[in-house]
C-alpha cells in the first residue's frame, strides 16, 4: 500500500484522527494535505516523521512477495531516491524514460544539486531532461502553496495563458503566467496578483512549460 493510501486509511479507521488535524500537525494548508492524501502532491521524506507522530504509528509497506503492494519509486519510508540510488537507463532504452524518476530542485535556485527524486508526470514521459521544483514560500499563493511540487518540461514552450518557469541568467527561477513574446521581450504576469511583467530576452536563460503539480 502506498504511503498516501495508508495515511488516508489510517485516518478513516481511527477515531479522533482527521485530515484537518494532520494539516495542523504538519503546519500545512488543509487543501494541500487533501491533495497529498490522494496522490496529487508528493510526500517529502522529512514530512514522514511528522505524519507518523500524528497518526501514532509507523509506516511499514508490504512487499509484492508477501502479497501486498510495494512502493513505486519511493523507499520504505515514503522518501524518494537519493542521487546515488537513481536508476540508470541505457541509450537503447528510451521507452524506460516514462518510468524513470526525475530530480527535484529548490524552487528559486537555478543551480545546486537535486534535493529529491520523484516519479515523473505523465506529460514528461520521453523527456530526458524533465525535472520538478518545490515551492518553498507563499509568494505564489493562492495559485501554489509552500511544499507543492511543480513539474517542468524543459523542451516544451508554454502556451499563452499557461503557467511557465523562467530561468534567468543571474541564477534564479520564477513561475509566471505566459502571455507571449517578441524577438526582444518575453511577456508574463505574476501568479499572485496578475501584474504584467516584461523580461528582456537576453536576460532569460530558459523558458519552460509547467505541465503538472502535485
Amino acid at each position: 500500500m502506498k504511503l498516501y493510501e495508508w495515511i488516508r486509511k489510517t485516518i478513516r479507521e481511527t477515531p479522533g484522527l482527521t485530515q484537518r488535524g494532520l494539516a495542523k500537525a504538519m503546519g500545512m494548508n488543509p487543501a494541500t494535505v487533501n491533495r497529498m492524501l490522494y496522490g496529487r502532491r508528493h510526500i517529502r521524506a522529512e514530512e514522514v516523521p511528522q505524519i507518523e507522530a500524528y497518526l501514532g504509528r509507523a509506516y511499514a509497506p508490504v512487499s509484492k512477495d508477501a502479497g501486498g503492494y510495494a512502493q513505486d519509486t519511493n523507499d520504505a519510508r515514503g522518501g524518494a531516491f537519493s542521487d546515488s540510488a537513481r536508476p540508470s537507463f541505457g541509450s537503447g532504452e528510451a521507452g524506460m524514460l516514462s518510468q524513470a524518476p526525475i530530480p527535484v530542485y529548490h524552487g528559486n535556485r537555478a543551480s545546486g544539486a537535486a534535493v529529491d527524486w520523484v516519479e515523473r508526470h505523465p506529460q514528461q514521459k520521453g523527456s530526458r531532461d524533465a525535472y520538478a521544483v518545490y515551492i518553498v514560500s507563499g509568494e505564489y499563493e493562492p495559485r501554489y502553496y509552500s511544499g507543492e511540487l511543480v513539474y517542468i518540461h524543459p523542451g516544451k514552450p508554454p502556451a499563452v495563458a499557461q503557467d511557465c518557469l523562467v530561468e534567468t541568467r543571474d541564477g534564479t527561477r520564477r513561475l509566471y503566467r505566459y502571455a507571449g513574446q517578441s524577438q526582444q521581450d518575453i511577456r508574463v504576469s505574476e501568479l499572485q496578483n496578475g501584474k504584467d511583467v516584461v523580461l528582456p530576452q537576453h536576460d532569460v536563460a530558459a523558458l519552460c512549460a509547467v505541465v503538472g503539480r502535485g
